[in-house]
């Protein structure tokens, strides 16, 4: 039998953040990561590849992101929730990328800016 502190389960991008984030708080703990698959196949590699985020309050904000995910939701979300993770958007970014997450660039080596799907 495996004897750990943490199990987490999946290794896609949330699984990942919360060992990362545990083994941060907890570095004397053990950590384990168990996936339905090899590590390089999480959903998150398949997912469509783009965040819907704030990134240039000049042009959008907080309360476009939340509204439009709010329609998009079909009544299914908690406008809370939604709330909450909309205004940290940016900060998990930057999170991802000081971990070394890379990211599409465009030809100015920022970063590569589309619209998701459904988003208006």
């Amino acid at each position: 039998m495996i004897q750990t502190d943490y199990l987490i389960i999946g290794s896609g991008v949330a699984g990942l953040t919360f060992a990362i984030k545990i083994a941060t708080k907890f570095p004397n703990k053990k950590i384990t990561i168990v996936t339905k698959s090899s590590e390089d196949k999480s959903n998150t590699k398949y997912a469509q590849g783009g965040i819907a985020i704030v990134q240039n309050k000049l042009d959008d904000n907080f309360e476009k992101h939340i509204d439009d995910t709010l329609v998009c939701g079909d009544g299914l979300c908690d406008k809370d929730i939604v709330s909450l993770v909309i205004t940290d958007g940016p900060k998990r970014l930057k999170e991802l990328i000081d971990w070394g997450t890379r990211f599409d660039q465009n030809e100015e080596g920022t970063l590569d800016l589309g619209r998701e799907g459904g988003h208006r």
